[in-house]
């Protein structure tokens, strides 16, 4: 759980600090940001328009592969 909270706040300050770079004048990595947050924005929409009209998640399925070294 730890480790999922410090590789997210270490990827938005990455974030943060790429657009810092836009502002000082890397232009060419501004498209790029854009699109990063128009996909972030949509798959946050996405579910919690699911939540909200209350939709069920679908469950994963895991298959068991059958063993080849098992011979």
């Amino acid at each position: 759980m730890i480790v999922t909270r410090v590789t997210v706040v270490v990827g938005v300050l990455i974030y943060i600090g790429l657009w810092a770079l836009v502002v000082a004048g890397a232009s060419a990595l501004m498209p790029i940001l854009v699109v990063a947050t128009v996909l972030v924005v949509l798959v946050a929409g996405g579910n919690l328009l699911q939540s909200y009209m209350g939709i069920p998640g679908r469950a994963q399925k895991f298959r068991q592969r059958p063993d080849d070294d098992a011979e």
